[in-house]
């Protein structure tokens, strides 16, 4: 399952560029603008309303504190230092989004999704009719019905379509001889400049906003400042892609980048060290500038510093084929429809909760659909998008998941059985963490259901012990590797082993598998396998295998007893017990087994 501690948020520099929004499709045609001849704002705001908007026209600070997961994920941005709005301010932010009449000025709408976008990042999305905490954070606090204004307004709309008519231009994954990432950058610059002055506008803006809240990269202050960036990246690439087409590295480029993913960013690594080790320092200087952050003023002012010391980018650059696509952006799964915004922003806030006042249940509900969210790539688009990703990954319920998932797979004995351990482990923990484990393991991160209840779950980590146990014990006694090396055998010997062996090198964690597993080990003997029982009962079979398999089983049910009649006081001590008789029973045949070769 792909938790919201796995990363999906795009790095910040434009080597991978985010795709379109699942939302609002990339289109040729202008997304909505303003009428060019906005009045000055007419909307009725309080004083202290329009104070605080006009102090959020800034992009919240960045943090340089790791994100809490999995898969790479974006830094939380530091909280801006100022007094978290208060209810009225969010509503006044709230109606200028909402505001289709032309009277709220562009300025204004943008500091108003400006101010949600820090409190939904930074802050805590309340239940509706729920009482606020009453320590308020520092992130501040807002409605989850006011927060859905930032995903769900007119205006972030239109925030996602000029987006998206830029970044879908950027995207290499249509690129048919090669990848040439000047031109990327090129065709995303024409639509920028076909857009209106208000969208311009929009984009710049919504740029600086992502890049805070991703990383460190200093805001472009204007719509001129972005062109002159673009053109200084697509300068930038094509003097490092005539670089690397170089006679003199070119040969060594491909040997350095053997066993990478073969793109710009690889090959431009092998580059710089390339280049380094010849003593060539103004092509290895170009190579660690176009690794470098780019979506910044800096970078523009250090690639025209570059040209100047250095001599004038090449016009152009023929795209030879040599350059290899670029990893499309996380696409949707097929059928994938985005949660609408009060679902999800309702679903943000029982993550949020930590008061008690949501059932686990709902909690682990909300955590698989912001789950899907995250790895459809709906979260990759817009800043608001990307502040509902950046509250999850930080939310207490998410925290809650990460530590009991720790809990059940981290802090191993090397050595021991790790399947065993895992079961213990999880056996051990209360029955709420015991479904906050399963609501994260029991689907795939496509939705995909692996295990049916958590008692299911449970008895896959106990198959997959007896599995391993006797897999090994079978290596040992016939002294090989690989249970394939066997040749020698009956042929309904080898049928059993090659099973055994296929088992082994299954995907392991499904349901299926543990059928498949416990058939096996039903219907299998050692004598089947070319052994021969030794255990202190003489058992002709797997008997111990089972007898694990059963008790698992026996205990599931003994657990769905007690919570439905409220009896876990009773259950808990009696499953300790057991726990204890099966740690002294174990201590005096460690594989329950006792199998020896029989050749």
């Amino acid at each position: 399952m792909v938790s919201v501690s796995t990363s999906t948020v795009t790095p910040p520099h434009h080597r991978v560029t985010p795709p379109a929004s699942p939302q609002v499709a990339a289109t040729t045609d202008t997304a909505p603008s303003a009428a060019s001849g906005d009045p000055v704002d007419t909307v009725t705001l309080s004083a202290l309303a329009q104070q605080v908007l006009d102090g959020q026209a800034a992009p919240p600070a960045p943090s340089t504190t790791a994100a809490p997961t999995a898969s790479s994920a974006a830094a939380s941005s530091t909280p801006a230092a100022v007094t978290p709005p208060t209810q009225d301010q969010i509503a006044a932010a709230v109606a200028a989004l909402n505001d289709t009449s032309g009277q709220t000025s562009l300025d204004d709408q943008l500091k108003a999704y400006a101010l949600l976008t820090n409190v939904v990042a930074q802050g805590q999305v309340l239940q509706p009719n729920l009482a606020p905490p009453a320590t308020p954070p520092p992130g501040g606090m807002i409605e989850a019905t006011d927060a859905a204004a930032l995903v769900g307004s007119p205006f972030a709309v239109r925030v996602d379509q000029v987006v998206a008519q830029v970044n879908g231009q950027k995207d290499s994954s249509g690129q048919d001889n090669g990848y040439d990432l000047a031109n990327t950058v090129d065709k995303g610059l024409a639509a920028f400049n076909s857009l209106s002055a208000d969208d311009q506008q929009i984009y710049v803006a919504a740029t600086n906003f992502s890049n805070a809240l991703q990383s460190q990269a200093a805001p472009i202050a204007s719509v001129a400042d972005y062109q002159a960036n673009q053109l200084a990246q697509a300068d930038v690439d094509r003097a490092v892609q005539a670089a690397q087409d170089n006679p003199a590295y070119a040969a060594q480029i491909q040997t350095n980048a053997q066993g990478q993913k073969n793109n710009f960013a690889s090959r431009t690594s092998a580059l710089a060290s390339t280049a380094q080790a010849a003593g060539d320092q103004a092509t290895a200087q170009l190579a660690q500038l176009a690794a470098s952050v780019s979506d910044s003023a800096a970078f523009t002012e250090a690639a025209q510093s570059y040209f100047t010391a250095n001599g004038p980018p090449p016009a152009s650059h023929p795209n030879t084929g040599q350059y290899f696509p670029s990893p499309a952006g996380t696409a949707p799964p097929p059928g994938y429809t985005p949660p609408d915004p009060a679902t999800l922003m309702k679903a943000l806030s029982k993550l949020d909760d930590t008061d008690g006042a949501v059932l686990v249940g709902d909690q682990i509900s909300a955590l698989k659909l912001l789950n899907g969210f995250i790895a459809s790539g709906a979260g990759q688009l817009s800043p608001g998008s990307l502040a509902v990703v950046q509250n999850a990954q930080a939310s207490p319920y998410a925290q809650r998941a990460q530590e009991d998932q720790a809990r059940v797979e981290d802090y191993l004995v090397p050595g021991e059985d790790p399947y065993q351990q895992m079961l213990d482990h999880l056996n051990s923990m209360t029955p709420d963490d015991q479904q906050t484990y399963f609501g994260q393991t029991g689907s795939s991160s496509d939705g995909a259901v692996m295990f049916a209840s958590l008692g299911s779950e449970k008895q896959n980590l106990s198959a997959r012990s007896s599995i391993m146990i006797i897999y090994n014990d079978v290596l040992q006694a016939y002294g090989v590797s690989d249970l394939t090396q066997l040749g020698s055998s009956s042929a309904k010997t080898l049928a059993d082993l090659q099973q055994l062996q296929s088992l082994h090198d299954m995907d392991q964690q499904s349901d299926s598998w543990t059928a498949q597993a416990q058939a096996f080990l039903n219907s299998v003997t050692p004598a089947d396998l070319g052994l021969t029982p030794t255990d202190a009962n003489g058992d002709p079979d797997l008997a111990e295998a089972m007898k694990t398999l059963q008790a698992v089983a026996d205990d599931q049910k003994a657990f769905v007893s007690a919570i439905k009649g409220g009896q876990m006081q009773k259950w808990q001590p009696i499953t300790e017990a057991k726990k204890a008789a099966s740690k002294v029973a174990a201590a005096s045949d460690p594989t329950g087994l006792g199998l020896s070769a029989t050749a």
